[in-house]
């Protein structure tokens, strides 16, 4: 199956770093959420929706960061 990307923007919170990096728990919230907003977009289903009217739910997300530089809050727009 190719590729089905979904273009999300969000915008750089202070409460996301901590005083030596991007949180990790940050980083998984942002993950679920852009997880469905591509189920949104793609299947036209949100997840309470899913919930709702299909009596599914879908919690699988996993991260593996490797911090290759210190990344704070200032060093991306």
């Amino acid at each position: 199956m190719g590729e089905r990307p979904v273009a999300v923007m969000r915008p750089i919170d202070p409460t996301l770093f901590n005083p030596l990096q991007f949180q990790s728990r940050s980083l998984l919230s942002l993950c679920k959420s852009s997880m469905w907003s591509w189920f949104s977009e793609r299947l036209d289903i949100s997840f309470p929706g899913l919930i709702r009217e299909h009596h599914q739910s879908l919690v699988a997300v996993e991260a593996d960061v490797d911090y290759l530089r210190p990344f704070g809050m200032f060093d991306s727009d």
